[in-house]
């Protein structure tokens, strides 16, 4: 989900969301969807993404707020697999897109230090990153088989544990303030 226009806020408060948060993990009533989605769901299907608002002034990006996202109403479980190991693959899936967000905030600060970060940059690069995380994500449920391979599911929680780990200088990415 990307936004560069200041009605973003607005709609993220009518929708029930959760924003990604390091103490505070997923848990079943997280997942409000009332509907199966389309199409062969193994378990549960999070829906979870990034975005971003950028404000400027003078021709001249002065900030960007970046959200990592969880849409609960979006979020859907099968009763039947309500499991502990099917919601920590749910969590990792909010995990990579945390990651991305991260990754798309460092990418805003080199822009900005070379300057050149407009809003055909923000967009092209957001474009670019939101690509990278849709493979990601696929290649995540590819090698984890939606977690019924256990030895890649730990792989992966561990993996992406390490890069979460290693990016937490670019965690506060909520409000970056350019100027």
């Amino acid at each position: 989900m990307g936004a560069m226009n200041s009605s973003f806020p607005e709609v993220m408060n009518i929708e029930p969301v959760i924003h990604w948060d390091s103490q505070r993990k997923l848990i079943w009533s997280d997942f409000r969807a009332k509907n199966k989605p389309p199409g062969k769901v193994p378990a549960a299907l999070s829906t979870c993404g990034f975005g971003f608002e950028a404000t400027e002034e003078n021709r001249k990006i002065v900030s960007v707020a970046v959200h990592v996202t969880f849409y609960q109403d979006k979020s859907w479980k099968n009763p039947e697999h309500q499991t502990e190991s099917v919601l920590a693959h749910e969590q990792l899936h909010f995990d990579i897109t945390e990651l991305m967000g991260r990754k798309f905030h460092q990418e805003i600060m080199t822009l900005n230090n070379k300057g050149k970060l407009t809003q055909r940059t923000l967009k092209k690069t957001y474009d670019r990153m939101s690509k990278e995380h849709s493979e990601l994500q696929q290649l995540y449920d590819k090698q984890t088989k939606h977690s019924l391979n256990t030895k890649m599911q730990v792989w992966w929680s561990d993996y992406i544990a390490s890069q979460i780990h290693k990016t937490a200088h670019n965690s506060s990415y909520q409000f970056i303030n350019l100027e």
